[in-house]
């Protein structure tokens, strides 16, 4: 009985020991072991044309010198988003979104929060070719029990 419960017991603090161990090596690269202070960035995008609030827009930070290490969110029905991000410094925020033009802005994040304010993405027109659509009937047709062959 006591095995299970461990086993249980070790399945159900997984998540939590992997975000320990992250924010620990995130740590270690930036050269500091204590506590790193969060910086909230927060806005809202908006269509260009419209002026009405775009949801699910993928917004991403990276640091500067790393493009590797990234935090991202999407926004919500309103267009709002906010993303808390460890440390301070230079980074990239991107937004990006089907039918839109990419959005990127430099950000020096510094302790507190950071407002992005309004941010208006451009719709982006993609014309296509037309499309022709060719079928063939299949060679082999089935008529109740019987297999009939198309020459």
């Amino acid at each position: 009985m006591a095995p299970i419960l461990f086993i249980l017991l070790a399945v159900f603090l997984m998540p939590f020991a992997r975000d320990v161990v992250a924010r620990e090596v995130y740590q270690q690269q930036q050269g500091t072991t204590q506590l790193i202070k969060q910086v909230t960035v927060r806005g809202t995008v908006v269509d260009d044309e419209t002026d009405l609030p775009l949801a699910r827009v993928a917004v991403m930070i990276s640091q500067k010198e790393d493009s590797t290490l990234f935090w991202g969110v999407a926004t919500g029905s309103d267009g709002a988003f906010e993303i808390q991000v460890p440390g301070s410094g230079d980074h990239t925020m991107r937004l990006s979104m089907l039918g839109f033009e990419t959005y990127s802005v430099e950000l020096a994040l510094n302790e507190g929060d950071y407002d992005a304010g309004t941010i208006r993405l451009k719709p982006s027109v993609i014309g296509l070719d037309e499309v022709e659509i060719v079928t063939r009937r299949p060679g082999v047709s089935v008529d109740g029990d019987t297999l009939s062959f198309q020459a």
